[in-house]
């Protein structure tokens, strides 16, 4: 125990009646032993380099301090407060500090306040804070004049919880990628959202992002918690939207008009959605959700494979426009009553298979459409009402 006190040993003999027993080698989760043997708290371990509180890391097990009076390391950043520069101490790229580069810092000064310290940064632009707690982890940022943000911001960062960028408009891949603490989220005028936006976060149960209007791959994957998210302009979203998040109940995307694979697969609570302009939808659209009772996609025209596999209690499907379904439509869903594809031209393989309670299924007035329908189900034989389309109408 001296290792990590010296004293301490003997303290817990006299105060507890711990003895210590010789023993070779043990581990302490989130300490580090340096070549002497001594151990260090770490906040992080990237590429065997450890940062650790108190202005210290250690490399190859040799650790350096640096001068608290010209050096603070914040996560895994060095700030030069003499410099007036911060530097990435990883080989990783992380854009967190070509936010500076871009808006040169004049001074640095901080606030101690009880739990945390205040990193203020007077830049050629004006104010912006970082928050860093008494292990000096980052956990807050304001800056109110970054317009965009590159890949990896502060990607390896664990902890921050509240992040304000009210003039950022574009953000790269990967942005607060290993992220489970953020709490607050303030993104008013974004844009376009890269890859990876806020993967695995389990803390964020709010989002607003008003002006977004394209979000690429795996935006917030594997989110547990998030009960609120309002996207009223986004027009284009990328593969695993939202994938494996259990806590959605409501979604409403008015002007999304193309959606990727594994869009909300593995969402078991959504109860309401509503896609009134979408036009075409990838694979695996809301696969595995048991709560969703009714589905209206008045304009999809085209929809991929596994379409709402596995979902036990949807009973009514309103497709009117869509033409062209993949493989495994509706595959497994043993509550679907009523279904429309007035408009339907083509569909994959096992379309509707294993669907046992269907009532009445609407199809074009198109004898090839019926043909291939009874050929893959001819139980479906009396079930099906073939109507005119409005196009053939007119």
């Amino acid at each position: 125990m001296d290792n990590i006190i010296e004293g301490l040993t003997e303290s817990f003999a006299e105060h507890y009646g711990l003895e210590q027993s010789f023993i070779n080698q043990f581990e302490i989760p989130h300490y580090v032993q340096d070549s002497n043997g001594k151990y260090y708290k770490y906040n992080y371990e990237i590429d065997n380099t450890y940062y650790c509180p108190n202005n210290i890391v250690l490399k190859q097990h040799e650790p350096s301090k640096l001068p608290k009076d010209h050096y603070i390391l914040a996560d895994y950043f060095i700030i030069d407060m003499k410099e007036k520069t911060i530097f990435n101490c990883t080989n990783n790229e992380d854009s967190f500090t070509k936010m500076f580069q871009d808006n040169p810092i004049k001074k640095i000064s901080v606030e101690v306040k009880t739990n945390s310290k205040i990193i203020k940064f007077e830049t050629m632009k004006g104010l912006v804070t970082l928050e860093v707690d008494n292990e000096n982890r980052i956990i807050g940022l304001d800056n109110p004049y970054v317009e965009e943000i590159g890949d990896n911001f502060l990607c390896d960062n664990i902890i921050l919880s509240t992040l304000n960028l009210p003039n950022v408009q574009k953000i790269g891949n990967a942005f607060l990628y290993d992220n489970s603490k953020l709490l607050e989220l303030y993104l008013p005028n974004v844009q376009v959202i890269g890859d990876n936006f806020l993967l695995f976060n389990t803390s964020l149960t709010s989002l607003n992002l008003p002006n977004v209007q394209k979000i690429r791959n795996a935006f917030l994957y594997d989110n547990s918690k998030l009960l609120e998210l309002y996207l009223p302009n986004v027009q284009v979203i990328g593969d695993s939207f939202l994938r494996f998040n259990t806590s959605l109940t409501s979604l409403n995307l008015p002007n999304v008009q193309k959606i990727g694979d594994n869009f909300l697969e593995g969402n078991t609570s959504l109860t309401s959605l509503n896609l009134p302009n979408v036009q075409k939808i990838g694979d695996s659209f809301l696969g595995r959700n048991n709560s969703l009772t009714s589905l209206n996609l008045p304009n999809v025209q085209k929809i991929g494979n596994y379409l709402l596999f596995v979902n036990n209690v949807l009973s009514k499907v309103n497709l009117p426009n869509v033409q062209v379904i993949g493989d495994y439509f509706l595959f497994w869903n043993n509550s679907v009553i009523d279904l429309n594809l007035e408009n339907l031209k083509l569909f994959g393989y096992d379309f509707m298979a294993n669907n046992h309670s269907l009532l009445k299924i609407r199809i074009p007035n198109n004898e090839q459409v019926y043909e291939m329908l009874i050929q893959q189900h001819p139980e479906y034989l009396g079930k099906i009402e073939m109507v005119e389309s409005e196009e053939r109408k007119r």
